[in-house]
């Protein structure tokens, strides 16, 4: 089954540039009316992209995350320009402490060199109590995810410590987050000093669901039995039906390896909590298990049976599946018919609320992107049960509403369109893949077959398709450009799966590729065939050094754990182990994977996260990313 869009992302940060504004007139980047804004208030913002990577673009929306302790809501608007400023207008709440702004256009984003723009709500002359420690909270997680913001433990232990002492009312609203940046900090005082936050909170007597389980919680973690035993019985006995009773049945389930006893936890979990956080979950899951296992049969009546509680997604995940084993296609295509129709009626009336974390319009994409992928399952079975046409169709939209962002389905498409002898759709449709990035090695045959198709033979083709593969490295190269950075790279000593010893001050003079990785991370390991190659590509040039570290694994042995995957695989990387996550701290990775392109002089000029699932592309990314830093 082919992937999409990979990242898996954890932690932020962000702060601001301000200045006092009026109509057209900012100085620098970035301004506000009014200039303490008050909860409930309107917000003009103005923008000057002048000196930032959005300088020259003809439109600009702004997208702001309103927050308390987290994420509130997310709002995004066009803005108008008026000479070089651009305005835009948004209303905050009676409960907004502060906001975080990033603009946009079209995949470019100006976050204020990861730092995020900040507003903070006032009262009094005054931030709001929450205000810094809102933004604090960014810092130690949402803002990464959302806003790609660096992450800076030290710079949120501030902010929170700073709000505590002015406001010590909200602490314990903020308290979990600001436990799990002391434990990121790694203080030789971090356990002691969270011990003494729990035992103050202890002496409070605390009652919420959300106190005693995070008791609960930092118990176990600081692996004091008892008291987390306490708290587990007493928020078993006062919310037997509360968030916590949720995921303790969720997580039986989840561990449970017997279907038929999953199928009876899943039974229980309905019954005791019929609108619960985890029940779509549960739903996937369970048609995840029929699906690997491939008892194809029952995962089509399983979703049959409940076609309107696992997530849309699971519908692709499964036709999907089915489509590439050709296993019962009338089957698989039904499965591909119900998504259809889900994700169709999901665009236009969704079940759920908007989530926090998303713009209505990112919300709609989502759903649109979901029915791309479900319409691409479809348009897969149609062509293996030879309804050519009917794939056809099924497939343009499904292109169109994943933005070719699917190398498979493009793939796909086109193969179907030479197939339906749409050679002159081809000529057009291919080149503009290719100029895109968008292409796959197998679209190029069937671009030369209609090129031969259309003109005679193959005099000239050489010169037409040079003309799109430059196109596209001048855009690789273009886009290259914007994302280069020179900053130091941190240093770092850390032992290799043979017990050797590697720093990069050692490697100074070569150019390294470093690629922070987890053995539970689908992306990385997706990614990995594509490392192989660009790896094998440099095997003789020894000016370039690939380097895999290991990080944020959460086994008894680390090192056994990722030396079993490396040699599974038979995968020719130079692995260093970073136990204790010091190195990924100090490189401020967000999600894994994370890949940095140091240059000769030690200073880092890209940093790239994530994988888009296109194995060809990603090794020409890098290898015109160590061409330019050279």
């Amino acid at each position: 089954m082919r992937r999409i869009k990979y990242s898996i992302f954890f932690l932020g940060l962000a702060f601001l540039i301000t200045s006092c504004a009026k109509k057209e007139v900012i100085k620098g980047t970035f301004s506000y009316n009014p200039e303490q804004p008050k909860q409930g208030d309107k917000i003009t913002v103005y923008y000057n992209p002048d000196s930032t990577n959005l300088a020259g673009i003809d439109s600009v929306t702004l997208e702001a995350y309103l927050y308390g302790v987290g994420i509130d809501n997310t709002i995004e608007y066009p803005m108008k320009k008026e000479n070089k400023i651009w305005t835009a207008e948004f209303s905050t709440t009676d409960s907004t402490r502060g906001v975080l702004i990033k603009f946009k256009h079209k995949e470019d984003v100006d976050n204020n060199n990861k730092k995020g723009y900040s507003i903070f709500i006032f009262k009094n002359g005054k931030p709001v109590p929450g205000a810094y420690a809102g933004l604090a909270s960014a810092i130690n997680t949402w803002g990464s995810y959302y806003l790609d913001m660096d992450r800076d433990a030290e710079l949120a232990d501030d902010y929170f410590k700073k709000d505590f002492k002015l406001h010590p009312e909200i602490k314990n609203e903020y308290l979990d987050a600001f436990l799990s940046v002391n434990s990121r900090l790694n203080k030789s005082n971090s356990d002691s000093l969270i011990k003494m936050e729990l035992q103050t909170l202890e002496s409070q007597n605390p009652q919420s669901e959300k106190e005693l389980t995070l008791l609960a919680n930092w118990y176990t973690k600081l692996k004091v039995p008892d008291k987390a035993e306490q708290y587990k019985k007493i928020i078993e006995e006062k919310y037997p039906n509360g968030k916590y009773a949720q995921r303790q049945l969720f997580n039986k389930f989840y561990t449970e390896k017997d279907i038929d006893k999953k199928l009876s936890l899943a039974k229980e979990y309905e019954k005791q909590f019929p609108k619960g956080d985890y029940l779509e979950t549960i739903y996937d899951l369970i048609a995840n298990y029929y699906r690997d296992t491939k008892d194809y049969k029952k995962a089509v009546e399983f979703l049959k049976d409940n076609p309107e509680k696992p997530s849309t997604y699971r519908f692709y995940a499964v036709a999907s599946k089915m489509a590439d084993e050709n296993a019962n296609l009338k089957d698989a295509l039904h499965i591909a018919e119900i998504g259809v129709d889900r994700s169709r009626n999901e665009i236009i009336t969704p079940k759920g609320k908007k989530p926090k974390w998303e713009s209505n319009k990112e919300w709609k994409n989502d759903r649109e992107y979901i029915l791309g992928l479900n319409l691409y399952a479809y348009g897969e079975v149609q062509t293996k049960l030879n309804n050519d046409e009917e794939a056809l169709k099924a497939l343009a939209e499904a292109v169109k509403l994943t933005n070719d962002e699917e190398g498979d389905l493009n793939e796909l498409y086109v193969q179907t369109l030479s197939k339906t002898g749409k050679t002159d759709k081809i000529l057009t449709i291919v080149p503009e893949f290719i100029k895109n990035g968008k292409d796959t090695p197998g679209m190029h045959d069937i671009l030369k077959k209609a090129y031969i198709t259309k003109n005679g033979s193959d005099k000239g083709y050489d010169d037409f398709l040079a003309k799109f593969e430059s196109a596209a490295k001048e855009k690789m190269v273009k886009d290259l450009k914007k994302e280069m950075v020179d900053n130091p790279a941190p240093d770092f000593s850390l032992t290799d799966l043979n017990g050797n010893k590697v720093s990069l001050s050692q490697l100074k003079g070569k150019t390294v590729v470093l690629d922070f990785w987890a053995t539970w991370c689908g992306p990385c390991k997706a990614s990995f065939p594509g490392m192989q190659k660009a790896v094998q590509k440099y095997a003789n040039n020894n000016n370039v050094k690939f380097l895999f570290v290991n990080a944020w694994e959460n086994v008894p042995d680390k090192k056994k754990n990722a030396e079993d995957f490396i040699k599974k695989n038979k995968y020719p990387f130079q692995v260093l182990l970073d136990e204790q996550n010091k190195v990924i701290d100090s490189y401020k990775v967000s999600g894994i994977p994370t890949k940095f392109i140091i240059d000769k002089a030690g200073n880092i000029r890209f940093m790239k996260v994530g994988f888009s699932g296109n194995t060809d592309q990603m090794v020409d990314e890098i290898s015109q990313m160590i061409s330019m830093v050279n």
